[in-house]
């Protein structure tokens, strides 16, 4: 099957559930693809460091400044309440328990999140986990975890080679930035999958150049 039907069929899929954040992210995917055809100004901005910043803004805007109160009426316009779905109660719970424990806590167990951070496991059973990537790194790993995660998106960042073809990848990685606003990838697979070919891609060059 064609692969913009596959993408048409995806986010049809996700506006079908609700699912606000991963339409957005499956959107920009699409666009990301579109533009990389006829843009080279566009592809530069397509890179580790875009997707890292688009985390790390949207993370301070959020869970900290509560920039989400200026748009009630995208909020109403999507169906979705302020909080978004309670995650903002969330991010405020886990950012206490980040400040009172700055070394981290660990990776979680069911029930143990909740305890930690003040919900409930019986009733708050959403309050598994963060619901935010940079906040689930600092509350698992702390800050000297942080650092070094860090370091290595850095060395990723640095080993991949900036090509037309790594774009794809990187409008991937990009996209996953989207979904890590409102949710946690720091342990799937398919992200790290989608790094370590990135991280290979100069390595790769230079065995065909030897050809």
């Amino acid at each position: 099957m064609n692969s913009n039907i596959l993408l048409i069929l995806c986010i049809a899929c996700k506006v079908l559930t609700g699912a606000a954040t991963s339409m957005l992210a499956l959107m920009l995917f699409a666009v990301s693809l579109f533009i990389i055809r006829f843009s080279k100004s566009i592809l530069n901005m397509i890179n580790i460091k875009s997707a890292l910043m688009i985390v790390v803004v949207s993370t301070i805007g959020l869970a900290f400044l509560h920039i989400e109160r200026y748009f009630t009426w995208l909020f109403n316009l999507l169906g979705k309440d302020v909080t978004l779905s309670y995650r903002t109660v969330i991010w405020e719970h886990s950012i206490e328990a980040i400040v009172n424990q700055p070394l981290g806590y660990g990776k979680t167990g069911n029930g143990i999140f909740q305890q930690l951070t003040g919900f409930s496991p019986l009733y708050d059973l959403a309050a598994n986990h963060t619901h935010n990537y940079a906040l689930e790194l600092l509350f698992v790993s702390g800050i000297p975890g942080t650092v070094i995660y860090l370091l290595f998106l850095i060395d990723v960042a640095v080993k991949c080679k900036y090509t037309k073809q790594t774009s794809i990848l990187l409008a991937g990685v990009v996209a996953y930035s989207i979904l890590m606003i409102t949710d946690s990838y720091l342990f799937i697979a398919s992200f790290y999958a989608l790094l370590a070919i990135l991280a290979s891609t100069q390595l790769i060059t230079r065995i065909d150049n030897t050809k």
